[in-house]
């Protein structure tokens, strides 16, 4: 998962519309990030691990100055050098341009082969590394077309900005997969993983790109092309479970009411005898205020978060997880004591935080702690590679409903059904769910790279 946005203006100021935009995407990575801008087709940029406050300074800002800009948060499941942390800056025969990647290659391994075949060098197994390099490849005098034919080579889930001279190349994949969306002011386009980012910019949110399509920007100037066939239109169903701000809007939908709309579902299963409604933080929180409105039962602040700990599920190993959980979370005793406390959550999926969340409860006073979960039990890692939450050990692989209860400790358990998440999420035909289902969009996850 990681966040990319890009900017092309009519002024010099680009790098701080970057800036305050990485800051609105930080909850889509925390590993690392980077920024570059263009001017007068010279790039520079700063990278570094950590969150975009520490890495990018001030005075890193009055330096990065151009009419064009990138910037890139990650949270890379593998350890990467600094030089190939995005946005990716790599030459090719008559300049320079810069690379954001957000997504996962099918083909990657035959892609690489054929950069190695053509004499590059491969500093880390980044797909970002690698369209670049393609992009190099192929380009033989117009580099929108070099960009084009790169494109057309790649299989799997993407969303992609290049940046050029004054230009940037916007293009989403011909599944709809991975999010990509368009905004403007007065005197600039701009591209984002997420609408939140325009927000925080005063800009307006246009459009999301359509499947297969590329946009080329130049100040306030775009121009549209459908350069891949359209194969269907299905956003991955954890960016409305999980990944994305509950103030984006994804495929002309408010995800605030969308998970509101699925807790006020969840309250169908509600037990008698609840006195408190509250929320796992932070993603589960407006599912448990849609619970509490349907359930008609008080809502409450019950657990209060560390807002200095990240997310906790991109940690790499299962201790790291629980140490941060121990001290991201901490219970307010006043609102648990003594009560019936329902808990809503919006996924379980290796169950660590969960586990301790009723431990923490139940040690608060807590008379019993029954949980319920705004997705659909997770039954299968993402077999396209674009969802690292759902990849690895997931309890609902080998645990039955009540097995899993057991394991969290939960007094409690229910899930929300496949059929009222579609509906609250806008109905069928929207997502893809393979994660829950093993359905996904054409038998994407089938593909090899033979269309090479």
């Amino acid at each position: 998962m990681s966040g990319i946005f890009g900017v092309t203006s009519n002024n010099s100021h680009s790098q701080m519309l970057t800036y305050y935009a990485l800051y609105a995407l930080q909850h889509r990575g925390e590993y690392a990030c980077g920024i570059a801008t263009n001017t007068s087709g010279y790039i520079d940029y700063k990278k570094g691990y950590g969150l975009a406050s520490s890495v990018i300074e001030e005075e890193t800002l009055k330096i990065l100055r151009g009419k064009v800009s990138l910037g890139h948060v990650s949270n890379s499941q593998v350890d990467i050098e600094k030089n190939e942390i995005d946005p990716k800056v790599i030459g090719y025969e008559d300049g320079t341009i810069a690379v954001n990647f957000d997504g996962h290659l099918l083909n990657y391994d035959r892609l690489k082969k054929i950069t190695l075949d053509h004499g590059c060098e491969v500093e880390n197994d980044t797909h970002t590394e690698i369209v670049a390099n393609l992009i190099a490849i192929n380009y033989n005098g117009d580099i929108e077309e070099a960009i084009v034919k790169t494109i057309k080579m790649l299989e799997g889930a993407f969303a992609i900005l290049i940046m050029e001279k004054n230009k940037i190349y916007a293009i989403r994949d011909r599944y709809g997969i991975k999010p990509l969306v368009y905004g403007k002011n007065d005197y600039a386009s701009m591209f984002s993983s997420e609408t939140c980012a325009f927000d925080a910019l005063s800009a307006e949110y246009v459009r999301d790109l359509e499947p297969g399509e590329m946009i080329v920007a130049e100040g306030d100037k775009i121009e549209s092309k459908q350069i891949l066939d359209k194969k269907c239109n299905k956003s991955c169903i954890f960016e409305v479970i999980y990944t994305s701000r509950p103030d984006s809007i994804i495929n002309g939908m408010s995800v605030y009411k969308m998970r509101r709309n699925s807790g006020r579902k969840l309250a169908k299963t509600c037990p008698e005898g609840i006195d408190v409604v509250i929320a796992a933080p932070d993603s589960g929180t407006v599912a448990s205020i849609g619970f509490a409105e349907g359930s008609k039962v008080a809502y409450g602040i019950g657990i209060i978060k560390n807002r200095y700990i990240g997310r906790t599920f991109i940690e790499k190993t299962e201790k790291t997880r629980v140490d941060k959980v121990r001290i991201k979370l901490n219970v307010l005793k006043e609102i648990i004591d003594g009560k019936n406390v329902l808990v809503v959550d919006d996924s379980i999926v290796r169950g660590t935080t969960m586990m301790r969340t009723v431990k923490m409860l139940k040690d608060a006073g807590a008379k019993s702690v029954h949980v319920r979960v705004a997705s659909p039990m997770v039954f299968y890692n993402c077999k396209i590679g674009v969802n690292k939450s759902v990849t690895g050990k997931m309890l609902a692989m080998d645990h039955s409903l009540e097995e899993i209860r057991q394991a969290i400790g939960a007094d409690s358990l229910e899930y929300i059904t496949y059929r009222d998440m579609v509906e609250a999420f806008g109905g069928e035909g929207h997502y893809c769910t393979g994660c829950i289902n093993n359905v996904y969009p054409e038998n994407l996850e089938e593909l090899n790279g033979d269309r090479l």
